[in-house]
């Protein structure tokens, strides 16, 4: 990619983040090339309570977003 946009959203109930780029990107209906990058990204979010989004289309790029709701946070420390 040529360029990358990264957010990242803090609201008292939820963090919202999401990765943007110019890349290649790939067609999310065709089988993977057998990693488990995408399902692993899947299964830290489920462990996190929260959710995954990943938009892609060759040739024009990626999104990934993030959105993690009901952090467990302490008051005053910004510790998970």
């Amino acid at each position: 990619p040529t360029a990358s946009d990264i957010y990242l959203n803090y609201q008292p109930e939820e963090l919202a983040g999401s990765i943007k780029d110019n890349g290649v990107g790939f067609d999310p209906k065709l089988p993977g090339k057998g990693g488990i990058g995408l399902t692993n990204m899947q299964v830290r979010a489920n462990l996190l309570n929260g959710t995954i989004t990943i938009n892609s289309e060759k040739d024009k790029g990626t999104m990934i977003r993030l959105v993690l709701k009901s952090l467990n946070v302490l008051p005053g420390t910004g510790t998970i």
